[in-house]
């Protein structure tokens, strides 16, 4: 603008005034930003807050559908879900009724905290809150009595989280620890305990529902006050119509729906293996909250009906006695089902008590392993004859479980007849520290103990092996020798040791042989004569004194083993691994089998040779006759 003095001169109008304003407004603006700044240095907020709620662990089987829910340490369920496993509906509806313009402010609405502010002063208290989704989040980390000052110290901390994140962490965040009744932190444990489905399944009128929640989580749990919690859910759907997120029609439908709301419980599944799980995940380091597994819920299930469908036939005989199953898949030495004893809950027979991965006596279930390895070392085969006669071996003198004894057997027989002097025999042969060594490498940790402890038992029940355990060195004979270490949880092959070989293929191979042979099968009394299936075999074992019974029974695909026994470690008569753990463990194994191959793995180390009918040994001049058998060439020595 100009003016004309008297003169007739023009000269610029000045306003020092409004200059001076405007400078100091600008170093106002700059001095606030250095300010501001020095506080963000000195008072950061701490990222690792996001971290310092403990989360609930839940346990999933393979096919993702959850087995077991447990409590957080601070007694809450906190599931922590990923922002593309909760609905999009939920979202939303979060946004709507709580932070409408979260996805455009800074983590502050400013002009919202002006109108607050000056309502709150007026009044002299907390009057309008303001507060946005990322505020909130700040007051679920650091908790503050509601005043003026925990406000503006929300705020500050608010901008500096949404400086350092990205709004969909920060949405993830919040959804995941806000409070939404009772012990229930985050959506998924709302969703899952209200509504007895996951967050990511919500439709529009139970999202609008769980979303309504956190305002005043107590009084609006809709298990206790659903006409208070669906008067709160007009408001959230109101809000994202008038925001454009759902047409009339959508809010119209919505506003109709009545969830079924009611406390649903909690999954309790598989709760021994579940437990089992959360141990090896912590143990590898794993994420402590969601914990995936290789559990196949249809072999779980079959497990189950057979075990109580055993208890219903057996109730009279086996009463009181505790009972464990195990299954594995062959092929991946994957746990695909697991029963740690007969009732989780009863309390008289230690229920909680995982016998699964209780290290007993193993009678005779250990036999298989010494006559493969003495095939490979060429200390017998499977034609050669072993006697069993009344033989001392030092102070100790073995008997058969008959207490008869029945001269020269081939050893095939010899194992499939689970005699006991024909195997202390060949342990003697092998050696005690040898045949322990295989066992170690096939995954039988508990026995830590010097040979000379073990002595000439080891083969009869002498050391001590879980049910896990035993099914896992059993899945290594249908992998021709090949021994991986059970499997848990899903990807955990990485994290375990690697395979290894414990005997030639040939030898696993005539081990399978001599357990499933038509004789053999039909001796179980569960196999019929004639029986045309899948390839089957089985393996039982009795402890000293009557205490454990054990069967391992087998397929190409499938492991089950199972052990039944006082859990007190009492003998109980008639306790005997045909009797007591057979009439499980088979049927188990061939109703999973139906429709797998009808012979086992082919293997060119497992050849057909003529022997001596006599001495089981290659024919020589003086041999009146022969026999043609199918031996390993490690026990002609020619591989």
């Amino acid at each position: 603008m100009k003016s004309r003095d008297g003169s007739g001169r023009t000269r610029g109008f000045r306003l020092p005034g409004a200059r001076r304003l405007l400078a100091a407004g600008l170093c106002g603006v700059l001095v606030a930003a250095v300010l501001l700044a020095a506080l963000c240095f000195l008072f950061p907020f701490q990222l690792s807050r996001f971290d310092s709620y403990p989360a609930s662990s839940w346990v999933t089987a393979s096919d993702g559908s959850w087995l077991r829910a447990y409590r957080s340490d601070d007694d809450e369920f906190r599931f922590v879900s990923r922002l593309d496993e909760i609905s999009d509906w939920l979202e939303l509806a979060t946004i709507a009724v709580e932070d409408q313009d979260f996805r455009s402010h800074h983590g502050v609405d400013v002009p919202a905290v002006f109108r607050a502010a000056w309502q709150n002063l007026v009044r002299m208290r907390v009057h309008s809150g303001a507060s946005t989704l990322t505020m909130q989040l700040v007051r679920i980390l650091d908790p503050r009595p509601r005043t003026i000052a925990a406000k503006i110290v929300e705020a500050f901390y608010a901008l500096q989280i949404d400086a350092r994140l990205d709004k969909d962490d920060i949405l993830a965040a919040y959804l995941n620890l806000a409070p939404y009744g009772g012990n229930l932190r985050g959506v998924e444990a709302a969703a899952r305990r209200y509504l007895g489905k996951s967050a990511a399944d919500l439709s529009l009128g139970e999202a609008a529902l769980i979303a309504g929640l956190p305002q005043s989580p107590s009084r609006l749990r809709p298990d206790r006050y659903y006409d208070r919690a669906l008067a709160r859910r007009q408001l959230v759907l109101a809000a994202m119509l008038r925001q454009g997120m759902i047409d009339q029609g959508r809010f119209e439908d919505a506003s109709r729906s009545r969830p079924a709301v009611r406390p649903h419980a909690w999954p309790f599944e598989a709760p021994h293996f579940s437990d089992l799980a959360r141990y090896r995940a912590r143990s590898l380091g794993r994420d402590p909250g969601r914990i995936r597994t290789v559990l196949d819920s249809s072999v779980q299930v079959a497990a189950r009906a057979h075990l109580d469908d055993y208890l219903r036939r057996h109730a009279d005989r086996f009463r009181g006695l505790g009972l464990a199953v195990v299954v594995l898949e062959v092929e991946s030495a994957a746990v695909r089902a697991m029963v740690g004893s007969p009732e989780f809950f009863d309390s008289k027979l230690r229920g909680q008590y995982n016998a699964a991965l209780a290290r007993r006596s193993s009678g005779s279930t250990l036999k298989p392993f010494l006559y493969a390895l003495a095939f490979d070392l060429r200390k017998s085969s499977p034609a050669a004859f072993l006697p069993d006669v009344p033989s001392p071996f030092t102070a100790y003198i073995p008997q058969n479980y008959s207490r008869r004894y029945h001269g020269p057997v081939p050893a095939a027989e010899a194992l499939a007849r689970s005699l006991n002097i024909p195997a202390v025999r060949l342990q003697s042969r092998v050696g005690t520290r040898r045949y322990l060594d295989v066992l170690r490498q096939a995954g039988f940790n508990g026995l830590y103990r010097r040979p000379r402890d073990y002595g000439m038992t080891l083969c009869l029940g002498g050391g001590e092996v879980s049910l896990l355990e035993l099914a896992g060195a059993y899945a290594a004979l249908p992998n021709l020798g090949t021994w991986r270490p059970p499997a848990v949880l899903a990807g955990e092959s990485s994290a375990r040791p690697a395979s290894r070989n414990l005997f030639s293929a040939g030898s696993a191979a005539a081990v399978l042989e001599a357990l499933s042979t038509d004789e053999h099968l039909f001796r179980s009394g569960v196999i019929p004569a004639g029986y045309r299936g899948p390839a089957l075999g089985y393996k039982t074992g009795t402890s000293f004194g009557l205490r454990d019974a054990w069967t391992v029974a087998f397929s190409r695909t499938w492991i089950v083993g199972v052990w039944v026994g006082d859990v007190f470690g009492r003998p109980r008569p008639g306790l005997i691994g045909g009797e007591a753990a057979l009439p499980l463990a088979l049927p188990l194994c061939l109703d999973l089998s139906e429709g797998a191959a009808s012979q086992w793995p082919r293997t060119r180390e497992l050849v057909e040779r003529e022997v001596c009918s006599l001495s089981g040994e290659r024919p020589g001049k003086h041999c009146d006759g022969t026999r043609r058998v199918r031996l390993p060439l490690r026990s002609l020595g020619m591989a």
